[in-house]
């Protein structure tokens, strides 16, 4: 397992955490940015982490939790639009959800 430890800023969590994304290893970035939305105040900062976490949950194929994160994503930061394309790739994922 990813052993994260005791971070003052969340900053290398989030960085750790894309670079888990970028490689391909989505649970270990799932695990690193939702470590991050713990330790953050910040709601743009928050809004980021929870659309870059629904990204690591949608490629786990993880859609109601992918689709919760998009949500806090789009609650915290209503204007941006890759947190709505997010929860729009949810929403059309799971079944019986396609029209919300």
């Amino acid at each position: 397992g990813v052993s994260i430890g005791i971070v003052k800023m969340d900053g290398s969590l989030r960085t750790r955490g894309s670079a888990a994304y970028q490689r391909g290893a989505w649970a270990e970035a799932e695990r690193l940015f939702q470590a991050a939305i713990t330790r953050e105040e910040d709601p743009e900062a928050l809004a980021v982490l929870h659309s870059n976490r629904a990204a690591a949950l949608m490629q786990l194929r993880r859609w109601p939790a992918a689709l919760e994160e998009a949500e806090a994503a789009t609650a915290l930061k209503p204007g941006w639009a890759k947190a709505w394309a997010r929860r729009a790739a949810c929403l059309r994922a799971i079944p019986g959800r396609e029209a919300e």
